[in-house]
């Protein structure tokens, strides 16, 4: 008899982070989950019999949700094709290892819309081509084991997106600074010309970090290619030395988040190619520094005549009360 026989109106089941292994679960153990949906036995120690246990997963044709360790040893078990169901897949990695498609190949057989992976190290430029119908994607880095170009590996992956539907993804947790950077041509000593590429689709992009990310950087004059369809952009808690760039390509732009922003040096152009925009958080932020008129300050507001709502606090204050009497003079 199953551990769990009998619950059969049981829909979410979090086994997660209990140091568990195959030996140390009943036999049978998810027999009668039938209307069972989230299952997360994620954080534990299923090594010991991989294949097994995913095979003892897949007997719950009913999953639409699933979270679960990945073993350096092995692939993902075909055995998870029969959960024909199943739309959202969260992977934790072992520390440092790298994903690729090779981890995957066995989930063809799926159509996952959302995927999480966590503790990611690096990704391979072929990691998601075993999910075609992919419209959501959440990444979060290993603060420990993360490569230095971290955020560059992921970037190269996202080519296999091009064409599709993809309508989030989510990079969070990068530990370093700086990155290596592709795709830059310089002009000058002084102009730095950047760009990168979106799937067509995408709606919304977080490269937001929950702690400030303190780095010597500067926004170059960069260029978004595929921006268009971009409604939402959250880059909170990422400081620059500079914000005298200009952000070209994602005109239709509603949505923005600044907050904890120090801006050493900061262009009335910055924010001058969203003329859509209706939003702007800026909480926690320095922007004051940089305009020398109150003409300056103004070009902003006249550029977003759609713009409804500022949520700033007394910190950017200052600047933004500088805007608003700028604006109406």
């Amino acid at each position: 008899m199953g551990a769990f026989e009998g619950l059969v109106e049981l829909t979410d089941l979090n086994l997660g982070s209990n140091r568990l292994t195959s030996k140390s679960l009943p036999e049978n153990i998810f027999q009668g989950l039938v209307s069972l949906q989230k299952l997360d036995t994620s954080t534990n120690y299923f090594y010991d019999n991989y294949p097994y246990f995913q095979s003892e997963i897949s007997k719950v044709r009913s999953l639409v949700k699933l979270q679960i360790d990945l073993d350096r040893r092995h692939q993902i078990d075909k055995s998870l094709c029969n959960l024909l169901k199943l739309q959202d897949l969260g992977i934790f990695a072992p520390f440092g290892q790298i994903f690729s498609d090779n981890l995957f190949q066995n989930l063809k057989c799926l159509k996952i819309e959302i995927l999480s992976l966590y503790v990611v190290s690096s990704l391979a430029p072929d990691t998601f081509i075993s999910f075609p119908s992919l419209k959501t994607l959440r990444i979060m880095i290993s603060h420990r084991e993360a490569a230095y170009d971290a955020i560059s590996s992921i970037f190269n992956s996202f080519k296999v997106f091009k064409g599709k539907n993809m309508t989030e993804i989510s990079i969070t947790q990068n530990p370093h600074r700086n990155g290596e950077k592709t795709h830059i041509k310089r002009s000058t000593g002084n102009d730095v010309y950047e760009s990168f590429c979106l799937p067509k689709t995408l709606e919304e992009l977080d490269l937001h970090s929950n702690v400030k990310e303190h780095t010597m950087k500067g926004i170059a004059h960069t260029t978004i290619i595929n921006g268009s369809n971009l409604k939402t952009l959250k880059l909170a808690n990422i400081t620059f030395r500079d914000c005298d760039g200009t952000i070209f390509g994602i005109e239709n732009l509603e949505y923005l988040d600044i907050s904890g922003f120090i801006c050493k040096v900061l262009s009335e152009h910055l924010l001058s190619q969203f003329p859509k925009l209706i939003t702007l958080i800026a909480r926690d932020a320095s922007l004051g520094l940089g305009l020398n008129t109150l003409t300056d300050a103004s070009e902003f507001l006249k550029m977003n005549l759609d713009l409804q709502h500022i949520d700033s606090d007394a910190k950017s204050h200052k600047f933004l009360t500088r805007w608003f009497i700028s604006s109406s003079i």
